[in-house]
């Protein structure tokens, strides 16, 4: 036994000792078969997750699938049910039509019994006060008879018991100019009349076309009433478009709402309240603080509330402002600027000029120092360069360059040039030949003489250097004129000197006006007068009209010494 135990020992010994040696002498292929095992692990789960995908995909269809069935079967529903409600407004307006049709063959049939002699029965009328006193006199017509023998009145709806009959009763009524209505008791073993009978028929035949013609003018009334409430429902509920604050949609907007309320009636404060509802943010701002502060005068207004949305958004300067925007030529100006800089220390004589240009144009305040610039503001810079006339080499003009385009757009692109106020040329050369006493005059620096409004000098900003220094640091400057180049200067000007013409002519006299008004090609004037005489007379006259409002007529000269003289600078 123990031999035999002794031998199992040494027999899994050695087995243990030749798969160590086997394991030893063959690592290499141990190592490969637990390789290609890992590999059949992961393309096993792998496949384990695609499996898994699949189905969770093909539970995600089903479930889709399920829902799409409950949809369609909702959406069929919908459809019956749409259907079902289509056929009732049918049956409704069959119905309807048929109701209005036998009424209306009733109604005929009715008016052929009357024709034939037949009794007619009317709707109930409505009860007025003589309708009133008519009923109290039919029932009260038997008061004159005994007290005893009111007793016997004992009749039903077929007959009546009377012992006597009294004479018929005569009422008239105070309105009508028409033959008595009679009252007429039968005889005693008459039948009693119904109660319609008692009604007179001359009344009857008077009121019934009345109360037709006031049913007809009833029903239209409430017709037109009826199409004026949808018609103000419609447009409270949706009926306009609401006016998005833009200058270039105003006019259709306007035009659109004005035809809409056009027939409506409405008073000034329903249009005030219309306008409210119907207009923008900014827009509707603007109504609200009118309307409160013109409460108690609703047409007020409304007339104040229309002039502002002309105003803000109506006026060619509004539209012209949303179209276009000037971009940022801050740059460009600066480069312009050292570009006359090197211009200027090439030629000393020039900058000389140049320089003293400057400083009179500072010194009588046609121009400032800008203010600092926000950034939400727009703003516009001028370059400008100095020009010579050619029979005046010694004096310089300064031009501001207001046709300059940067990125495409220029000043006087987007300003608008304003009528033409100018005479004709060939009208004021007509007129200057026609008399012997000719005569020829010049405003100073006539664009000059008009100030910019201070919100619009952002526009007409130039760069120079500080205290008229080309040593010092460049700074933003700003014109408070109008300057020679931009485009609305001309009309500006020539509109300032006709309303100073027109301002004086009380004092100074029409013919002066007239000289003015018709023989000045913008700043230059040319006229001719029968004598010398009146030619003094009307040029001093002149001169001190445009003196009041600080335009100075200067450089007169004439073909007649006399004339000249008086004007000598």
């Amino acid at each position: 036994m123990e031999k035999s135990e002794a031998k199992g020992r040494n027999d899994e010994e050695t087995n243990s000792t030749h798969s160590a040696k086997f394991s030893r002498s063959s690592g290499k292929l141990t190592v490969r078969s637990v390789a290609t095992g890992s590999s059949r692990s992961s393309a096993s789960s792998r496949a384990s997750m695609a499996a898994a995908r699949a189905q969770a995909e093909a539970q995600a269809a089903k479930a889709r699938l399920a829902y799409a069935e409950k949809e369609m079967t909702i959406k069929v529903e919908k459809a019956r049910l749409e259907a079902t409600l289509d056929v009732i407004n049918l049956q409704k307006e069959a119905d309807a039509a048929m109701a209005k049709a036998e009424v209306m063959e009733s109604a005929a049939a009715q008016f052929d019994t009357a024709d034939a002699g037949q009794e007619l029965r009317f709707l109930p009328l409505q009860t007025t006060p003589e309708q009133k006193v008519s009923e109290y006199i039919n029932k009260h017509s038997y008061t004159d008879l005994a007290e005893d023998n009111r007793e016997t009145f004992q009749y039903d709806d077929d007959t009546y018991q009377n012992a006597e009959c009294k004479q018929p009763i005569v009422y008239t009524p105070f309105f009508l100019k028409q033959e008595p209505m009679q009252y007429t008791f039968a005889p005693q073993d008459a039948k009693r009349p119904s109660k319609r009978d008692v009604i007179p028929q001359t009344l009857h035949n008077v009121l019934q076309p009345q109360q037709e013609q006031n049913q007809n003018k009833t029903a239209d009334t409430t017709t037109s009433d009826l199409a004026r409430f949808l018609a103000r429902s419609q447009l409270l509920t949706g009926g306009l478009s609401k006016f998005d604050d833009k200058p270039e949609t105003y006019l259709s907007w306007k035009a659109t709402f004005q035809s809409t309320i056009r027939d409506l009636g409405l008073t000034a404060s329903e249009e005030m309240n219309l306008l409210i509802k119907w207009l923008g943010t900014e827009s509707s701002e603007h109504a609200k603080r009118l309307k409160a502060v013109n409460i108690k005068n609703p047409p007020a207004g409304l007339y104040m509330i229309w002039q502002r949305l002309e105003e803000c958004y109506g006026s060619p300067e509004a539209l012209e402002n949303s179209l276009r925007k000037l971009p940022d030529n801050r740059s460009y100006a600066h480069q312009r600027l050292m570009s006359l800089r090197r211009t200027l220390d090439k030629k000393p004589e020039m900058k000389t000029h140049f320089v003293e240009f400057m400083q009179k144009m500072l010194d009588n305040q046609h121009a400032e120092l800008a203010p600092p610039r926000s950034k939400d503001k727009e703003a516009w810079y001028l370059p400008i360069f100095g020009v010579y006339h050619p029979q005046k080499p010694g004096k310089i003009r300064v031009v501001f360059d207001s046709s300059a385009q940067f990125n495409g757009v220029s000043l006087n692109d987007i300003l608008l040039s304003g009528p033409d106020l100018n005479n004709t040329l060939l009208g004021v050369l007509l007129r200057f030949r026609k008399e012997p006493v000719a005569i020829t005059a010049d405003i100073e620096q006539m664009f000059y003489c008009f100030v910019v409004q201070e919100d619009h000098r952002d526009y007409l900003r130039f760069l120079w250097y500080e205290d008229n220094d080309l040593t010092k640091a460049v700074m933003d400057y700003q014109m408070r004129v109008h300057v020679f180049g931009n485009s609305p200067s001309p009309a500006v000007a020539i509109y300032g000197l006709r309303m100073a013409a027109r301002e004086a002519e009380s004092e100074y006299g029409t013919d002066a006006r007239n000289f003015i008004e018709q023989d000045f090609y913008v700043d230059d004037a040319l006229k001719s007068f029968p004598t010398e005489a009146e030619a003094i007379d009307v040029l001093q006259r002149a001169q001190k009209m445009l003196a009041l409002s600080n335009l100075r007529l200067h450089k007169i000269a004439s073909n007649k010494v006399q004339v000249s003289s008086p004007f000598l600078d």
